[in-house]
């Protein structure tokens, strides 16, 4: 699975890309929201886009609204330390939004279903 985290806290983002690494996801990073418009324009879809709400550049709703352009069905999780939860759901599903802190695992759990292979 394609994660692009857009993450301006570099320790967050270390963090956040290790344990995705674990788990066999390629990661794709960015330290503002210009950057990750930049890559999600430059590179293959993505399937989950994992974004901090307040960034330098564009914000974490701005790089969203640019990632559902490309693919409508990628999942958005959105961080902030701040509760933006109402602001989320601007977004059609899937999305999901976690307070700063949070669980890492459970952030983690949130994307395995989304890569779980469907059965037809």
């Amino acid at each position: 699975m394609r994660i692009l985290l857009a993450e301006d806290e570099p320790l967050l983002r270390m963090l956040l890309t290790d344990m995705c690494d674990e788990e066999g996801h390629a990661v794709e990073q960015a330290a503002d929201g210009l950057h990750a418009i930049a890559l999600l324009r430059a590179t293959p879809p993505i399937d989950v886009l994992i974004t901090d709400i307040n960034m330098p550049g564009a914000d974490g709703f701005a790089v969203a609204r640019e990632a559902r352009a490309i693919d409508p069905s990628v999942l958005l999780i959105f961080l902030s330390a701040l509760d933006h939860r109402g602001r989320s759901e601007q977004f059609a599903e899937p999305w999901h939004f976690f307070q700063k802190p949070f669980p890492i695992a459970k952030l983690i759990s949130t994307i395995r279903p989304h890569s779980a292979p469907t059965s037809s």
